[in-house]
């Protein structure tokens, strides 16, 4: 039985996704973001020795899970110990393990993991737990309006300004696609190993499209996979908009032009170009829009990550 890891950017569906798969009785939710590749394996050399590196692994591994969650402390406490927290490798090290804990105590149960802008790591993850990919995307336009609606309330207070947080999404945009086409040249059976879902059509259409990721699967398809619910409870969704809704909802879609300002549009346009034009989203500004508003964009970026100022 393949697990199943499920990746795309940040607000573009991966948690509506991973709570529409939730209740499902041949599926175990690992719980909550991964986040073990961010905040532990990407830069593993800044946390101390091997005990200090456990104490962060546990501290990580309890980030968003509440109690009711099945994978818990006790669940993965011989998993735990079996891992060489010297190493950052634990990381795959311990999918590895939970993967195989969860063939032998429930062989008719698969694990489903979500981790966002975990694209890149596709060929890594295929070696310890080889599971099925499900690649969320959504229109970078929406998906920056998305962001933008929480910069103030939330993304601020993590030091992340408004053109910190475009910036974000238009790398992380084009790295997440780019490994996404990548993987459909390296893996085995890329029909059979990788699917893409579109954000419009899991909410839209989001029957036809459940039962599509369910033949994917190969899980039989059950009416509350269109209900997304955290550990069998309904699950109101992680909007900035403060908006209050009960199951899925389209309510934002192709609402980009009334919730952000047009040189931001046109700023992603001309830099996601390539995924736009991929999956089939439609450009709404010119050219000429898009040179001028990347003028003004490139002297913040190159600002930011680029210029050294010597003459101080």
């Amino acid at each position: 039985m393949r697990p199943i890891w499920v990746f795309g950017h940040r607000k573009c569906g991966t948690t509506l996704l991973t709570n529409l798969l939730d209740g499902h009785n041949s599926l175990i939710n690992y719980g909550s973001d991964l986040r073990l590749i961010y905040a532990i394996y990407n830069g593993f050399k800044n946390y101390g020795d091997s005990s200090e590196v456990k104490k962060r692994f546990f501290k990580v591994f309890d980030d968003d899970r509440t109690d009711r969650d099945f994978i818990n402390q006790e669940f993965i406490k011989d998993v735990v110990d079996e891992l060489d927290f010297s190493n950052k490798d634990f990381v795959w090290q311990y999918l590895g393990l939970l993967n195989k804990k969860i063939l032998k105590d429930f062989p008719n149960k698969r694990l489903f993991i979500k981790e966002t802008s975990s694209e890149l790591y596709i060929n890594s993850i295929k070696k310890c737990i080889n599971p099925q990919f499900i690649y969320v995307t959504r229109d970078p336009r929406d998906n920056w309006a998305a962001i933008s609606a929480g910069v103030k309330n939330y993304y601020s207070k993590l030091g992340e300004e408004s053109l910190d947080s475009i910036s974000s999404l238009i790398n992380r945009v084009n790295f997440g696609f780019n490994a996404y086409t990548r993987s459909l040249h390296f893996l085995g059976n890329a029909a059979n190993d990788i699917m893409f879902i579109k954000f419009e059509d899991l909410t839209k259409s989001n029957e036809e499209s459940m039962q599509n990721i369910s033949n994917f699967l190969d899980i039989d398809f059950e009416t509350l996979l269109c209900n997304p619910t955290r550990n069998n409870f309904d699950y109101g969704g992680n909007s900035h908009d403060e908006i209050s809704f009960k199951g899925v909802s389209s309510e934002n879609i192709g609402k980009f032009e009334e919730r952000v300002n047009r040189s931001e549009i046109a700023i992603i346009e001309a830099l996601c170009k390539d995924v736009m034009l991929y999956f089939n989203y439609e450009p709404v500004t010119s050219i000429k829009e898009q040179v001028e508003a990347l003028e003004d964009f490139y002297s913040y970026y190159n600002q930011r990550y680029f210029f050294y100022d010597k003459y101080k």
